[in-house]
C-alpha cells in the first residue's frame, strides 16, 4: 500500500515542476530579448550622436531652449539601423603645382645711345632769323636763329602767299621763312655768319651791342656804387655841380679879365 502512494507523489511533483519551469525559461527569454533591444537602441543613438559631433548637432537629451521655456520638443525617432546625414565636406581647392605658369612680361630694350642727326639743316642768313609756331607770319614767336647758326630740318617747305620760298618745318617744332634761311651750307652768307655759342662764356652770344659810353655788361645786379664807378655819367647831381662850379669858375675869369682891362 506504501508502494503506490510513493509513487504516486513523485509522479505528481514532477508533473507540477514540469511546466512552472516551462514558463520561468520563456519569461526569461522575453526580458532578455527586451533589454537587448533596449540595449542596442542606447548603443545606436550614442553611435549616431557621436558621429554627429563636430558637425553642429546637439548632444541628445533637453536642449537650453526647452529648459528656459518648459517646452519639450518631441525627438523624431530614428529608425533601426538608419545611418545619420552629414553636412557634405568643403570642396578640395584644385591643385596648381603642375599648372603652367604664367608668362612674364619682357623688360623694356635699353635706350640706344643718342646718335648724330644725319638729315638736312637749315642755316640761318638774317642776323635774328624769326622761328614761328606755325607756316605763317605772326607776332608770337618761339625764338631766333643767329646768322650763320644751324637747326635739323625737314625739307619740304610749305609755299604760302606771304613766303613764296615756303616755310621749312623744323625737326624740333616750329616754322621758319626760306626768305631768311637756306639748306645750302656751302652759302657765302652762311660761311660768314657767326661762330657756335660759347658755352663757357658768361652768355653764349651778345645779345647788345655798346654803342656810346662803354655801357659794362655786368654778371649780377650792380648796386649803385659800383653803376657810378663804372658809369660815372649816370651821376646827374655830381654832373651838375661839376658843371656850376665850372660855370662860376668861367664867371669869375671873365670878372677879372675885365677888371685888369679897366685898369689899364
Amino acid at each position: 500500500m506504501s508502494s503506490p502512494s510513493k509513487s504516486a507523489r513523485s509522479k505528481s511533483g514532477r508533473g507540477a515542476k514540469g511546466p512552472d519551469a516551462k514558463r520561468g525559461g520563456t519569461l526569461t527569454t522575453v526580458v532578455g530579448a527586451v533589454l537587448g533591444a533596449a540595449a542596442g537602441a542606447a548603443l545606436l543613438g550614442g553611435l549616431s550622436w557621436s558621429g554627429g559631433c563636430g558637425q553642429d548637432t546637439p548632444p541628445p537629451g533637453v536642449s537650453a531652449d526647452e529648459r528656459d521655456t518648459g517646452h519639450h520638443v518631441a525627438a523624431t525617432p530614428v529608425p533601426s539601423g538608419a545611418v545619420p546625414q552629414r553636412l557634405p565636406a568643403p570642396p578640395v581647392p584644385p591643385n596648381d603645382t603642375n599648372a603652367p605658369k604664367a608668362a612674364e612680361p619682357e623688360p623694356p630694350p635699353p635706350p640706344e645711345d643718342d646718335k648724330p642727326y644725319q638729315g638736312p639743316w637749315l642755316a640761318a642768313l638774317a642776323q635774328a632769323t624769326p622761328v614761328y609756331p606755325t607756316a605763317r607770319f605772326s607776332k608770337n614767336r618761339m625764338g631766333y636763329i643767329r646768322r650763320g647758326a644751324k637747326v635739323p630740318v625737314i625739307d619740304k617747305p610749305l609755299k604760302t602767299n606771304s613766303c613764296k620760298q615756303g616755310f621749312y618745318p623744323l625737326v624740333d617744332g616750329g616754322y621758319v621763312c626760306g626768305k631768311y634761311a637756306t639748306t645750302n651750307l656751302d652759302d657765302a652768307r652762311v660761311k660768314s655768319g657767326v661762330t657756335p655759342p660759347n658755352i663757357d662764356a658768361l652768355l653764349p652770344y651778345r645779345y647788345a651791342y655798346n654803342k656810346a659810353h662803354g655801357t659794362p655788361l655786368y654778371s649780377v645786379v650792380p648796386s649803385r656804387e659800383d653803376m657810378l664807378r663804372y658809369e660815372p655819367y649816370l651821376d646827374t647831381k655830381r654832373i651838375a655841380a661839376e658843371k656850376k662850379k665850372a660855370q662860376q669858375r668861367q664867371q669869375a675869369e671873365r670878372a677879372a679879365a675885365k677888371a685888369e682891362a679897366a685898369a689899364k
